[in-house]
């Protein structure tokens, strides 16, 4: 569930929730494990993550990327691969209206994929 889901008579926009869904999916394909056991501020590992996500929040305008990435890793330091680990920090930001768009999602994926020797997938045209 999305942190936002845990807000009493919030309403929220189920798009940007089931993008959270797909981030925690995506992180499980390529760790092997969840980041963190539930999107709630009381698991002690979220709570660090939330933190971080505002840390970078107010940081993205004087930061690089690299930077940023760097300061935000804990707990997604599971995904070894920066590329993919950048994809996510986009995917699971706390506040919704900040996580990046599911066809800008969708584009990185594909310029990830696309750039490794093994591309199983070259456009969005073979997912549709």
């Amino acid at each position: 569930m999305s942190p936002e889901l845990f807000k009493s008579r919030m309403e929220y926009d189920p798009r940007l929730a089931d993008l959270w869904a797909l981030g925690i999916i995506y992180t499980c394909m390529i760790s092997g494990r969840f980041p963190w056991a539930v999107a709630h501020s009381h698991n002690p590992v979220f709570a660090a993550y939330t933190e971080g996500d505002k840390q970078n929040h107010q940081d993205s305008a004087s930061s690089t990327t690299e930077e940023v990435s760097e300061s935000w890793s804990y707990p997604l330091n599971i995904v070894t691969v920066p590329e993919a680990r950048s994809i996510l920090h986009g995917m699971l930001r706390v506040e919704p209206s900040n996580r990046v768009s599911l066809s800008k999602t969708l584009e990185a994926l594909l310029n990830y994929n696309n750039s490794r020797k093994d591309s199983w997938c070259s456009s969005t045209e073979t997912l549709a």
